[in-house]
C-alpha cells in the first residue's frame, strides 16, 4: 500500500511540474513529501529485515532449522537488501537539485527514472512479501506436524501408564485434560495455517483437516469421559485411536506440503522453459528485423512495417521480463 501511495505522489509531482501555473512551493512540498515517504518505506523494510533475522536466530536456538527454509530466509534477506539500495534516495536528491535549477527537461527525465525505480521496487516488494508468506506457511506446517507427533507420543505414554497402574486415577484424568487442551491449541494453529495459506497468490493444496479434527476431538473427549466413569479399557481404545489419528494428520500434512512444493517447482521449471523459448524466438526475430532495417530506406513504406515489428518485440520483451520477475 505504501509503495502504491508513493507512486501516486510521483504522478502528482509530474503533474505539478507540467503545470506552468503551479508555484515552486507546491512542487517542493510534493518532493519533500516523497522524501519523507521514502524514509518511512526504508524504515519499514529495515524493521521487517530485523524481525526476520530475530525469527531465524530464535528458530535456530530452539531446533535445527530445515536447510531449505534457511536458504529461502537468506534469499529473502538478500531481496530486501536489493530493495533498500540507495538509488531511490539518490534520485530524490538529484531531483531536488534540479528543481532549484528549474531545468524542466532534466526534471522530467529524473521523474521518469523515479517512476520506473518505484515500479521496480513495488514488484520486488510484492515478490518478497509473497516469498515471506510462503515461508511462513511452510514453517507453520512444520511446527504443527511436530506438535501433533509430540502430542500423539504423550497420549500413547499416558495410555501405557494407566494400563500398568503407574499413575493415579486423578493424575491420569488431569493429564488427559492437558492433552485435550493441547489439541485445542493445535486446532487454532490449523485455523491460522488455513488463513495464512489463503493469503498466498497461489495457495498450497493442503487438503481439508476438518473431518480429522472432529474425529480426534471426539476420541479425546470420549477418553476423558470414560476415565471419569472409570472405564479404563474404553478410555484406552479412545486414546489409541486419537494418537493414531494425530500421527496420520501429521503425515498427511507432510505429504500435502511436499506435493504442493514439488508442484510449484515443476510449474516454475515449465515457466522458465517457456521464457527461454520466448527469449530465443525474440532474439532471432530482433536479428532479422535489424538486418532488414539495414537494407531499407527511411522513406520506404516497408520501413514503417519494420518499426511496428520492433515495437512488438519491445512489448513482448516486457512480458517476458514480467514473467521472469514472477518466478
Amino acid at each position: 500500500k505504501r509503495t502504491q501511495e508513493f507512486q501516486k505522489n510521483i504522478q502528482r509531482l509530474k503533474k505539478e511540474v507540467m503545470n506552468t501555473k503551479s508555484n515552486d512551493w507546491n512542487k517542493m512540498n510534493q518532493l519533500n513529501q516523497l522524501k519523507e515517504e521514502q524514509k518511512s518505506l526504508e524504515k519499514s523494510l529495515e524493521q521487517m529485515q530485523m524481525q526476520m533475522s530475530e525469527s531465524l536466530e530464535e528458530k535456530n536456538q530452539l531446533s535445527e532449522m530445515d536447510p531449505e527454509l534457511l536458504e529461502k530466509q537468506e534469499m529473502l534477506e538478500k531481496l530486501l537488501d536489493e530493495v533498500m539500495d540507495d538509488e531511490l534516495k539518490d534520485l530524490l536528491n538529484k531531483l531536488e537539485e534540479l528543481m532549484k535549477s528549474q531545468d524542466k527537461n532534466q526534471i522530467n527525465e529524473k521523474l521518469e527514472n523515479l517512476d520506473m525505480k518505484s515500479e521496480d521496487m513495488k514488484k520486488q516488494l510484492d515478490r518478497t512479501m509473497e516469498m515471506l508468506k510462503k515461508m511462513q506457511v511452510n514453517e507453520k506446517i512444520d511446527d504443527i506436524e511436530k506438535e501433533l507427533k509430540e502430542l500423539a507420543k504423550e497420549q500413547k505414554e499416558l495410555k501405557e501408564k494407566i494400563e500398568k497402574d503407574q499413575i493415579s486415577d486423578e493424575k491420569g484424568k488431569e493429564k488427559q485434560d492437558e492433552i485435550n487442551k493441547k489439541f485445542d491449541e493445535i486446532k487454532e494453529d490449523l485455523n491460522e495455517l488455513k488463513k495464512l495459506n489463503e493469503e498466498l497468490s497461489k495457495p498450497m493444496e493442503l487438503g481439508d483437516q476438518e473431518k480429522q479434527k472432529e474425529e480426534i476431538s471426539k476420541e479425546l473427549k470420549d477418553a476423558k469421559d470414560n476415565l471419569e466413569k472409570q472405564k479404563e479399557k474404553k478410555a484406552g481404545e479412545n486414546q489409541k485411536k486419537s494418537a493414531e489419528e494425530m500421527e496420520k494428520m501429521a503425515n498427511d500434512l507432510n505429504l500435502a506440503q511436499s506435493e504442493a512444493n514439488k508442484k510449484q517447482e515443476e510449474e516454475d521449471i515449465d515457466l522458465l522453459r517457456s521464457i527461454l523459448e520466448s527469449l530465443m524466438t525474440l532474439s532471432f526475430t530482433q536479428e532479422d528485423v535489424m538486418l532488414k532495417f539495414g537494407k531499407v530506406r527511411d522513406n520506404d513504406p516497408y520501413y514503417r512495417r519494420l518499426g511496428r515489428s520492433q515495437r512488438n518485440i519491445i512489448d513482448d520483451t516486457k512480458i517476458v521480463a514480467d514473467s521472469l520477475e514472477a518466478l
